[in-house]
């Protein structure tokens, strides 16, 4: 069994606990350790068992062995005893064992209200942080359809999305993009006779084009007579 338990500091000035001895103190934590905090099910000679959060099966051996090394069987049944009388637990013998019942288990190891309210501005955080982040993705999503459009070749769209969102990230990048493509575009112009590139395969290299300068054309010379 793995986890934790809540223990609130008031509980040293319950009228329950003051009138516990240090032997039931310790048989009192130990159940507390013991009980499952949810639904737990095992089968027993073909018979399908069940403990709610709050309960357990356990032996007044067992707990002997749990406790401290001076504890006897007889320790154990006075400290369950008191603790029904205190109505902090219930118990009855079954098939499996003894089945212990801590009541108002919920209300002890539930959530404490300034936990709730933590939990809930973690959710709220994370809501917010998930919503500003498909937004900023529809916004750079128009930002490649904007530019998708003027693409001379349409082959290619989905996997050049991809390649646009996972690098144009910041108006920096979007303004080196606008950059690249209308270099690009110039490009094609200008040497009209070659092919434009697929679309997936301008988008994944697009930066190669940012500070992209056309060759200058050297002329022939010519002898003047």
């Amino acid at each position: 069994m793995t986890g934790w338990i809540k223990l609130h500091r008031k509980l040293l000035n319950s009228d329950m606990y003051k009138s516990l001895n240090s032997v039931q103190r310790d048989v009192m934590v130990q159940i507390l350790l013991s009980a499952n905090h949810r639904n737990n099910q095992w089968e027993w000679k073909g018979k399908l068992f069940e403990c709610k959060p709050g309960q357990f099966i356990t032996s007044l051996n067992t707990l002997k062995n749990n406790c401290a090394s001076a504890v006897t069987i007889q320790n154990i049944r006075t400290a369950l005893n008191k603790l029904k009388t205190w109505q902090f637990l219930t118990y009855k013998s079954t098939k499996t064992g003894r089945l212990i019942t801590v009541l108002n288990w919920d209300t002890y190891q539930g959530l404490h209200e300034e936990d709730q309210q933590s939990n809930q501005q973690t959710a709220n955080k994370e809501l917010t942080t998930n919503k500003n982040d498909r937004e900023v993705k529809n916004i750079y999503s128009r930002f490649f359809e904007e530019r998708w459009s003027k693409y001379p070749v349409k082959d290619g769209k989905k996997a050049a999305k991809k390649h646009f969102l996972a690098t144009v990230k910041t108006d920096a990048d979007l303004k080196n993009f606008d950059l690249a493509l209308g270099n690009y575009l110039k490009h094609l112009e200008k040497e009209s006779w070659k092919k434009p590139k697929n679309g997936r395969t301008f988008f994944n290299n697009w930066s190669d084009w940012t500070n992209w300068q056309e060759p200058e054309t050297q002329g022939s010379d010519r002898m003047v007579l």
